[in-house]
């Protein structure tokens, strides 16, 4: 593929709408590396460690992640939630706000993602459960569509003891 190929498209895209001026000059450039940055993530290099006494459950909370809605191509801000509970091995602490990263590279569905992430975690870990809750503010919702500025979707998915412990499942969504 041609190099700044994005950086051309934007460009048409800009005079198309008649979109001039010196506040245009560099837009297809920075447009592009903005893309790039976000939409060309490789998978992590996801390092495990072993695990030494009882395993509790390890939650990263509130973490942002930022993507693209796949239909309208407009900004969507996740609030994400990852729990698992090992099984012999954990992950780095940083690895599942990496996990989430990737995959909002992908531009799912937010409906998709939660699954996506576990699936990852499951495959990598095998741990005796995993969670995701995901809650989305999609700009296609809050500034056209609907046009409600406060709206957000939640989505989530649960594998293992997360699924058949109701204690699990509510320490997983309190904590």
């Amino acid at each position: 593929m041609d190099k700044g190929i994005g950086e051309k498209a934007i460009k048409q895209f800009l005079d198309f709408h008649s979109l001039h001026g010196p506040n245009f000059r560099d837009t297809p450039r920075r447009v592009e590396a903005v893309y790039n940055t976000l939409l060309k993530m490789k998978m992590p290099e996801l390092k495990t460690f072993p695990l030494r006494g009882k395993p509790g459950m390890i939650l990263i909370k509130n973490y942002i992640a930022w993507s693209f809605c796949p239909h309208h191509l407009l900004p969507v801000k996740y609030t994400c939630r990852v729990g698992y509970i090992p099984s012999k091995e954990v992950l780095g602490l940083s690895k599942p706000a990496r996990i989430i990263d990737w995959v909002c590279s992908k531009l799912l569905l937010q409906e998709e993602m939660p699954y996506a992430i576990v699936q990852v975690i499951d495959e990598k870990l095998d741990p005796k459960g995993c969670g995701c809750i995901i809650q989305g503010e999609h700009m296609c919702m809050q500034m056209r569509g609907i046009k409600s500025p406060c709206v957000s979707a939640v989505s989530s998915f649960m594998s293992g003891v997360f699924l058949i412990s109701e204690a699990t499942r509510q320490e997983f969504i309190q904590l």
